[in-house]
């Protein structure tokens, strides 16, 4: 997945309390390696419970499933129960025993980053599969799967004015490649960073019906989101050749090209 790391976080779950746009990118492997990106807006208080505020395009949180608590092992935060962004999923069992559903047993992590005086926040879900043995692959009454796997940027609901965040920006995408990206105003593009030639380009659009989310379509109509905050920004399009497309030296037959999701950091302006 596309990564950002931080050279100071916060401990303090109390630092999470606000409103926030979030962009999340999970991908099923037992679904035939679906791929989903999903925007959604979520408000935390002090002590790291969820709720959704209003007027928000979901209607439940979307990264978290239970109160964000410190985790023991090391400076981020945990919560119970996330949620399966592509939906319940469900395989069958046994002609006479009908369809399982594939419980939610999983965790998410969070990481509260701090960059230029600015909280942004990374979720990170991994999927678990259980079998009891492998001579009993179908003992369903204690089986766990739930291999929804993904990450999320949430960056906080400010209105954003054109030209408020333009530079150029590095970073990584779910075309499995370090990407080069220039925001300028009501456009962008990304560039191949070995070669420095441009590739896909796209437009903004700053008529936000919700604070921080702005409206992105590039040059082949693929539609999307963008959000920034503090020098970081993360973005998806729909399309299957959005920034030179899939690397094939990172793909298997099943792995899917769209759709597309980006995160890259400031590095000049």
């Amino acid at each position: 997945y596309p990564f950002i790391g931080f050279s100071t976080v916060s401990t303090n779950v109390a630092d999470l309390k606000g409103t926030y746009n979030a962009l999340l990118y999970h991908s099923v492997p037992s679904n035939n390696y679906s791929t989903t990106t999903t925007q959604a807006q979520e408000s935390f208080d002090a002590t790291g419970n969820c709720t959704v505020p209003v007027p928000a395009s979901n209607t439940s949180c979307q990264t978290t499933g239970g109160a964000w608590a410190a985790n023991a092992g090391g400076a981020y935060f945990t919560s119970a129960v996330a949620p399966q962004v592509q939906g319940k999923r469900s395989t069958l069992v046994l002609l006479f025993v009908g369809a399982f559903i594939f419980l939610v047993v999983v965790n998410v992590n969070m990481v509260i980053g701090k960059i230029n005086g600015v909280i942004v926040l990374v979720v990170v879900r991994s999927g678990q599969v259980f079998v009891p043995s492998p001579l009993t692959p179908l003992n369903t009454s204690a089986a766990q799967v739930d291999d929804e796997s993904g990450i999320a940027m949430l960056a906080p609901n400010t209105v954003l004015k054109s030209g408020a965040f333009d530079g150029g920006y590095v970073g990584a995408d779910s075309n499995f490649k370090y990407t080069a990206t220039l925001l300028q105003g009501p456009v962008g593009s990304f560039i191949n960073p070995s070669t420095q030639a441009s590739e896909t380009g796209f437009g903004m659009s700053y008529a936000q019906q919700l604070p921080g989310l702005i409206g992105v379509q590039d040059q082949n109509g693929g539609q999307g989101t963008l959000i920034s905050a503090g020098g970081l920004y993360g973005i998806f399009i729909a399309g299957s050749t959005v920034n030179g497309g899939l690397s094939s030296t990172s793909a298997n037959a099943d792995t899917p090209a769209s759709p597309y999701f980006g995160i890259g950091a400031l590095l000049s302006k």
